[in-house]
C-alpha cells in the first residue's frame, strides 16, 4: 500500500515495522436493542409513516437510515421523478 502511494507521489514517511501496533481489543460496548414489548409499544403509539417504517424494521432488521432512504424513495417515485439525482 505505501509503495502505490509513493507511485502516485502522495506524502509517505519512513514506516518502521517494530512501531506498528495493533489496538487493544478492550471491552467493547454491549450492542443497544429494544425489547419485542418496546417494540410492540412503540409501532402502537407511532403515526404514519412512521408506523409502517417502525414496522419494516422490526421486521427485516434493516438499519433505520436504510428505511429513510426507502421513504425517500418512494416519496420521489410517487412525484415522478426517477433520477437518481432527485435522491
Amino acid at each position: 500500500m505505501l509503495a502505490t502511494a509513493r507511485k502516485w507521489a502522495y506524502v509517505c514517511g519512513a514506516v518502521k515495522v517494530s512501531e506498528l501496533a495493533l489496538p487493544d481489543e478492550g471491552v467493547k460496548p454491549e450492542a443497544r436493542f429494544f425489547t419485542p414489548e418496546q417494540v410492540r409499544q412503540i409501532i402502537a403509539l407511532a403515526e404514519q409513516p412512521f408506523r409502517t417504517m417502525f414496522c419494516v424494521v422490526a421486521m427485516t432488521g434493516i438499519r433505520s437510515v436504510s428505511s429513510w432512504l426507502l421513504l425517500w424513495t418512494t416519496l420521489i417515485l410517487r412525484r415522478g421523478e426517477s433520477s437518481p439525482a432527485a435522491l
